[in-house]
């Protein structure tokens, strides 16, 4: 058994630790989940995240949920990889800010659209909130253009773990139908992301390709 053992589901946010530990080069195990089945909700599975929810990361027998916390620990276990600068910097608190504010505000319109699309159980889900979620996503995808500022990445000139948040998201916009709503630097910029060959292996590795 190798040291990481990573429990997912293909889109989703596992996808974003599988491009990590890609990038960081290091030997790690996929076990997918069926939320079809149900499979989230086994006892077996709670018993790592009482959330039910993925990613989880097992790392020498300890879970480890919330892909930012997951993705933050691989990164300073692996710190020759270069994905987060060194703690008490300015670089890492950039590294930081872009963390928190995709995981809170970009990513969470989307989330909100996913639920009241499909996520939730068909009595709780309100259509008239899908139009508010791309509302707040058009609105958050120009702060980050804003942050974005001249590249090339999202923290500077050098690919760190918050491009994989940032490139992720922008995914996950088109997805969820909302590609045109991101700024065409963005757009671009994801596109750019998603020829990076860790990335290609982790979404083939996921769909059971590679």
């Amino acid at each position: 058994m190798t040291a990481y053992q990573l429990y997912g589901a293909t889109r989703s946010r596992s996808t974003r630790i599988a491009w990590v530990l890609e990038e960081l080069g290091v030997a790690w195990d996929w076990n997918p989940l069926s939320f079809r089945k149900g499979e989230h909700r086994s006892p077996a599975f709670l018993a790592l995240n009482p959330g039910g929810k993925v990613p989880v990361l097992v790392c020498d027998g300890t879970p480890i949920t919330e892909s930012a916390a997951i993705a933050r620990f691989l990164c300073a276990r692996h710190p020759d990889a270069g994905l987060l600068p060194a703690e008490g910097t300015l670089a890492a608190a950039r590294v930081d800010q872009w963390l928190f504010f995709v995981t809170t505000e970009l990513e969470q319109a989307l989330w909100t659209k996913a639920k009241h699309t499909f996520a939730l159980p068909e009595k709780l889900r309100v259509p008239a909130v899908r139009e508010t979620a791309n509302a707040e996503f058009k609105r958050a995808a120009a702060v980050a253009e804003r942050m974005f500022a001249d590249g090339p990445f999202a923290a500077g000139d050098a690919f760190t773990v918050a491009d994989v948040f940032l490139g992720h998201t922008c995914f996950w916009a088109r997805a969820a139908g909302l590609w045109d709503t991101l700024p065409p630097a963005l757009q671009a910029y994801a596109q750019t992301q998603m020829k990076r060959p860790a990335y290609k292996r982790a979404v083939e590795l996921e769909a059971g390709t590679r």
